[in-house]
């Protein structure tokens, strides 16, 4: 099966016996997670909280010399524990534990790092061990970040991953392996979207990750008492598409009703303006001043909310489409050539790396189906076989491997 969700290109090599041993140069639980931009409904924390923020990246050239083995040389620490990676103290001997008090530090951001991770996007190469063929298989590393032609953008890396995600939520957790798979998953359902947007004058404090999630619960909040039992995917953006160099928070939330169940999709006009007024109570609540609703007696600016039918199958995968874009290299550009760039930089590089723009509310969010972050299970997905990694290999080699035939494609990213 090819799952769409996997990285570009997963390429094929036979092999005869099993690999022994293997060296890794870095712990593969931790950098081997599209960490940059997971769009998912359960992405990584960030900063403090995340482990894995000062590991070396996969394509860091200054780090790749240091090789790291798995695991460390204790008797007792993997196999004899029957766990897939269980401790790693040896059973032999008690080691000395001491526990001393490091005063927390501010958390170091280098900014030209961060955006010159983009050059090193699919400059390393995954391999891993097929435990059923015994064969390895080949998966390039995408960087995750939005301002990387390949990663960004509409037809980017993000949007793929995204998107896929999207669909398989309603799909028993697999990814359509073709348009076909796609819009037969579509047209099981019939989708209303509301666009909820926050006013111009967003306050300095929500400016913020944790103001992005403030933001995030008053709107969903306001949905979800209306429309409390659906299945509901929500697609946080901050910019728009007339003017990209500007904060533009909405929040896109398209609801999903079973096809066979006939309902009613049209919303009275009261109902929308209760929304209206229920947004604009929750948006003063967590700082915005002067926004009412319709409703609402006094003073203030009308707050925006749309709403949107999608009844037909080709109108639902548009919805999905749309909504799940993230930004691009072309938003970078504009920040960078805007008077006020620098602060939607900070924002969108900075503060919200990592951030989960891409939520489930009602059934959808309870299911089984995550999404895991992981290369591994990824390359799995599309095999059908169990795999453990081998290494890393870079680029040039991989396209060695392709010319000399020993090689060949296997997958790729639609």
């Amino acid at each position: 099966m090819i799952n769409q969700s996997s990285p570009e290109n997963i390429y094929f090599e036979r092999l005869i016996t099993p690999p022994e041993g293997g060296v890794f140069h870095y712990k593969a639980d931790q950098t081997l997670r599209y960490r940059s931009e997971p769009g998912c409904d359960d992405g990584p924390y960030m900063f403090r909280d995340d482990i894995s923020w000062n590991d070396p990246e996969p394509w860091d050239h200054e780090t790749a010399k240091r090789q790291q083995p798995l695991f460390d040389n204790n008797p007792n620490d993997y196999e004899g524990l029957g766990g897939d990676g269980g401790s790693q103290v040896s059973l032999c001997s008690t080691p000395d534990v001491s526990w001393d008090l490091v005063p927390e530090e501010p958390v170091k951001f280098d900014l030209e790092k961060e955006l010159s991770r983009s050059k090193w996007c699919r400059t390393a190469v995954a391999s891993l061990f097929g435990k059923k063929t015994a064969s390895i298989f080949y998966a390039p590393l995408h960087c995750g970040c939005f301002w990387c032609s390949d990663c960004g953008g509409k037809s980017g890396f993000i949007r793929d991953r995204r998107r896929n995600y999207v669909y398989a939520k309603p799909n028993h957790g697999q990814v359509p392996r073709d348009m076909a798979e796609r819009k037969a998953v579509a047209n099981r359902y019939q989708a209303g979207k509301l666009v909820l947007t926050t006013p111009a004058n967003v306050p300095a404090k929500l400016i913020s990750r944790k103001g992005m999630n403030e933001i995030y619960g008053a709107m969903k909040r306001t949905a979800k008492h209306f429309f409390p039992d659906e299945n509901i995917m929500a697609a946080l953006q901050v910019c728009g598409d007339e003017h990209p160099e500007r904060l533009h928070i909405h929040l896109h939330v398209s609801i999903f009703y079973p096809r066979e169940e006939h309902h009613r999709l049209r919303l009275a006009p009261e109902k929308l303006a209760a929304i209206k007024d229920r947004l604009a109570q929750e948006l003063r609540a967590i700082g915005f001043e002067g926004v009412r609703g319709p409703g609402e007696q006094i003073e203030g600016k009308l707050v925006d909310v749309r709403y949107n039918l999608a009844p037909k199958v080709e109108q639902v995968m548009h919805m999905i489409n749309y909504a799940t874009r993230p930004l691009g290299a072309e938003h970078l550009k504009a920040w960078q050539a805007s008077e006020n760039g620098p602060a939607m930089i900070d924002l969108c590089v900075r503060q919200l790396k990592g951030f989960r723009f891409i939520r489930f509310w009602g059934p959808w969010a309870r299911c089984r189906y995550k999404d895991k972050q992981d290369i591994k299970k990824e390359v799995e997905g599309v095999i059908g076989e169990p795999v453990k990694f081998i290494g890393f290999v870079t680029m040039p080699q991989l396209r060695d491997l392709m010319q000399s035939g020993e090689v060949r494609k296997i997958g790729s990213l639609l």
